[in-house]
């Protein structure tokens, strides 16, 4: 079963509809592997 899997091809969304990722929310380090900020935080501290 796909979860991604769309029925109908060729469906678009409106660049107005498309939705941004807030800032701040992952992080990539140096090796290039991505970090949840929330990970981050508690890491550090």
């Amino acid at each position: 079963m796909a979860w991604f899997k769309r029925d109908k091809k060729g469906i678009t969304t409106p660049t107005e509809a498309k939705k941004d990722t807030p800032k701040g929310l992952w992080y990539k380090s140096p090796t290039g592997k991505i970090v949840d900020a929330e990970q981050l935080k508690n890491n550090t501290t």
